[in-house]
């Protein structure tokens, strides 16, 4: 047996009783709610606590906590862990072994990256140019 799905405006015909009575319900209070109250007077997660966290949980604040002291503090931590932030790709590459070639301009080796795109994992990049130009190098 085949059920069909029911778009929205027909599931929308079909609202009787308490249904309809959710539906047309205002949607917004008109008294305001002072709220500021309830909200911390401080940062709840301390630069210490950064530290702790596990790399996938860095790299979730990074990507997804943008302009946020939150996302500073997660760059700070994993880059005092080695790993160092690739402008070009928008990734954070981590050397795997001493560069096999070094010049002024970049160094050429085996890193693994942090693959938030495709799998929320680290793949291994081999023989892999890392030019200066493009590492993210702002103080810690």
């Amino acid at each position: 047996f085949f059920f069909k799905q029911k778009t929205a405006y027909e599931m929308l015909r079909s609202l009787v009783g308490s249904e309809m009575c959710i539906r047309d319900r205002p949607t917004a209070s008109k008294e305001k709610t002072n709220t500021k109250s309830l909200f911390p007077k401080r940062r709840v997660v301390t630069e210490a606590m950064f530290e702790t966290f596990e790399l996938d949980t860095l790299f979730f604040i990074f990507y997804f906590q943008k302009g946020t002291y939150e996302q500073y503090m997660a760059s700070k931590v994993l880059k005092s862990r080695t790993w160092r932030f690739h402008k070009k790709y928008s990734t954070w590459f981590k050397r795997l072994e001493k560069p096999r070639i070094t010049t002024s301009d970049y160094e050429q080796g085996t890193y693994v990256f942090f693959d938030f795109e495709q799998g929320w994992c680290q793949r291994k990049k081999a023989d892999f140019k890392f030019k200066y130009c493009y590492l993210e190098d702002e103080e810690q």
